[in-house]
């Protein structure tokens, strides 16, 4: 496992783990080129309408189905072997998409949110809290430029609630400053949001 046992214990009990820098030089160019191509190609479908005052960007989706550069992603160790050391060997990996935002008129950010929602009422007899984990791919440096990630450590836990729908900091916010090539691996309960792209855009997987 490409992680030390207290770093596991850290992404168990705080619901994150980030891993800086694991690509770098032509492993960062490539997934970058392949990024802009995709934008380039698709940026009429996504951005071809009208334009309001607040949205999360764009969103790629598929995207190992449309450039072989992201098939690279499916047996990279330093992600899947804290996934296996986390969930077990028998895991399923989802589809892999890309967020891109800019900066300009409409401020692209999002709301405080998680990706896996448990919430179920009454809790079956035999009810097992679903486990999944995400791994943010953060293709540029996160700063105040490009828009930082904001996670709630811990909260990937309270299965008896769902994050309210806000911009604004929450109690236990977390603010996180990567370098680009860095990850944030991170339970998909997770409560998270993405602070607005103000001067340089900001490329994720």
């Amino acid at each position: 496992v490409e992680a030390t046992s207290a770093e596991l214990e850290h992404l168990q009990r705080d619901g994150y783990l980030v891993r800086e820098q694991l690509f770098a030089g032509a492993a960062l160019e490539r997934l970058r080129d392949g990024v802009d191509l995709l934008v380039e190609k698709e940026w009429d479908q996504h951005r071809g309408k009208e334009i309001g005052e607040r949205s999360w960007g764009i969103i790629l989706r598929y995207l190992m189905d449309k450039d072989p550069v992201f098939l690279e992603l499916l047996k990279f160790s330093p992600i899947l072997s804290v996934a296996k050391a986390m969930l077990g060997p028998l895991i399923r990996l989802r589809g892999l998409s890309a967020r891109i935002t800019f900066p300009g008129a409409e401020r692209q950010e999002t709301p405080l949110h998680q990706h896996l929602r448990v919430l179920t009422k009454p809790l079956p007899p035999w009810f097992a809290p679903p486990h999944s984990m995400d791994a943010l791919i953060y293709l540029d440096d996160l700063n105040d430029d490009t828009g930082t990630v904001s996670v709630v450590p811990g909260s990937h836990a309270w299965i008896d609630r769902q994050p309210p729908k806000t911009y604004e900091p929450v109690e236990g916010e977390l603010e996180l400053r990567v370098a680009a090539g860095s990850a944030v691996l991170m339970h998909s309960n997770l409560w998270h949001r993405g602070r607005p792209t103000l001067a340089a855009r900001r490329r994720m997987l």
